[in-house]
């Protein structure tokens, strides 16, 4: 049943945050990324359960997930970045130690802003999420469910190819599409896995995560370069010549061949996406 589904969809996503919540506060690089994802994952099934016609707020049930979303936010955008630097210059080795000194600091905030959140026990916010979605697809029925999530579904995807079909590729709707991309991988996850609708479109996970994985590539570049910034105009370094500039620029090209990138991976995926 559809209602059983969904909830165990629920309870594994649930398991995977607590789990990887331990990780966490541990400073685990991996616990921190699997948390994040299973929290967006949490994300495109409060917001698809309140979109099935289901009396959910899916903001109200989704903040205190969203809490530790955001507390652990800094922790693992510096971690990007210090692997993002790291591989960067492994073939130049220049001498970045005053950037990885920064970033080193950036990352300590932000576990020990983590650390100071995870003292408020916010697991035990997360208790009763998951009698409360029992209750509420109860009182749903199959039809209205599948209904109503394909609509959901559909609206994203149009809003996806609309954003997607910019011919100037600006950077807002780059950032829209890196968005829509990664509810609607996790939206047709749902779909698939819970309501069995789309599963003869096995390659939509695979052209859809082209998108989005491109798309994060580029964000993460864009994040450097602000990081950069920062430090230059902090620090004094970064003028013309310098290792920090010879390293913005690498990743000013990585940016731009990213971005060219992503131009064929969402005409391929527009195309094939349209014949929903």
């Amino acid at each position: 049943m559809f209602r059983d589904a969904l909830l165990s969809y629920y309870s594994e996503k649930a398991e995977i945050i607590t789990y990887n919540y331990y990780l966490a506060v541990k400073r685990d690089v991996d616990g921190i990324h699997d948390m994040r994802v299973a929290i967006k994952r949490m994300k495109a099934l409060f917001n698809l359960l309140q979109a099935a016609g289901i009396d959910f707020d899916a903001k109200k049930r989704f903040k205190h997930f969203k809490r530790i979303a955001k507390n652990s936010g800094q922790l693992r955008d510096a971690q990007v970045q210090c692997d993002l630097m790291t591989k960067a210059n492994k073939k130049q080795k220049r001498d970045l130690s005053g950037y990885e000194a920064y970033l080193a600091n950036m990352e300590e905030e932000g576990f020990q802003q983590f650390r100071k959140f995870s003292k408020c026990d916010p697991l035990s916010k997360l208790k009763g999420k998951k009698k409360i979605i029992s209750h509420t697809l109860k009182i749903s029925t199959p039809v209205r469910a599948e209904t109503m999530s394909r609509g959901r579904f559909i609206n994203l995807l149009n809003n996806l190819i609309m954003a997607g079909r910019d011919p100037e590729y600006h950077e807002e709707n780059l950032h829209k599409v890196r968005i829509l991309s990664k509810e609607i991988h996790y939206t047709f996850e749902i779909l698939t896995g819970c309501l069995g609708l789309y599963e003869d479109r096995t390659e939509f996970p695979v052209n859809i995560k082209k998108v989005h994985s491109v798309l994060g590539k580029w964000h993460d570049c864009e994040v450097c370069l602000d990081l950069i910034a920062d430090y230059a105009a902090q620090s004094g370094e970064g003028g013309k010549g310098t290792p920090l500039d010879s390293f913005a620029r690498d990743i000013r090209d990585e940016k731009k061949r990213l971005r060219d990138k992503y131009k064929g991976a969402v005409a391929e995926f527009i195309e094939y996406a349209v014949v929903f």
